[in-house]
């Protein structure tokens, strides 16, 4: 409760919600429109043509809300554990009758309430789609069930990083280029042969959330995700 109420009562919070909100909504629009477009063709031309809600405005939308995430929880978790130590607070908290699991389990549910916050409030651009058409609603629940998980592993190592130096600008670098880095390995997986390349597309990030933003939920995935958080 502590640390959730002192990032929302911080001049981060309007930062990091109204920044996300508007990514979110723009991409929404931007996919909107074109969805409405291949609508329009679609009738005009008079051939059967199959368009799916889901497909069309959820999935790519999804997709980019987990980039927008791996930018800005960082943002969230950098200050967790690097700013009691650079203000020499973090030697008092230790000596307080509160077991070390019970920290740092308490600032990843902090951030784990940020990024529920984040998901929760882009529901409304999913509300508008339901009023006015009628999406999957399975599919949209698994891709958001995906996105809590992808936040989970994202805030688990932004707080690893945060606990290793005194510097929040250093923790947040180092736990958006961890989170880079996991998302874009699957990149090279075509390029490498062997146990190598499958080693990389099984740790890659993106390739495990797709099943997700597809609406499919696998054991394997929820495997990664908790497994790496």
């Amino acid at each position: 409760r502590r640390e959730t109420s002192a990032f929302f009562q911080s001049a981060m919070a309007p930062v990091v919600l109204s920044g996300f909100l508007v990514l979110a909504g723009l991409f929404f629009t931007l996919f909107t429109w074109a969805y409405v477009e291949n609508s329009l063709v679609a009738m005009r031309s008079g051939r059967e043509t199959y368009l799916n809600l889901t497909e069309g405005i959820f999935q790519p939308l999804v997709a980019d809300m987990t980039i927008f995430l791996l930018f800005l929880l960082p943002a969230v978790t950098m200050r967790l554990l690097s700013g009691e130590l650079r203000s020499g607070r973090f030697d008092l908290i230790m000596s307080w009758p509160v077991p070390e699991r019970a920290w740092v389990l308490g600032k990843w549910l902090s951030t784990m309430a940020v990024a529920a916050s984040l998901i929760l409030a882009s529901a409304a651009y999913f509300g508008v789609v339901a009023l006015l058409g009628k999406p999957e609603v399975g599919p949209v629940l698994v891709a958001v069930l995906g996105l809590l998980l992808l936040s989970g592993a994202v805030a688990a190592w932004g707080l690893v990083f945060s606990g290793l130096f005194p510097y929040q600008v250093i923790a947040y670098f180092l736990s958006f280029a961890f989170a880079l880095a996991l998302f874009m390995i699957g990149a090279l997986e075509p390029h490498v042969p062997g146990p190598l390349g499958r080693l990389m597309g099984e740790l890659s990030l993106s390739n495990h959330f797709l099943r997700f933003s597809r609406g499919v939920l696998d054991s394997r995935d929820v495997v990664y995700f908790v497994s790496l958080a």
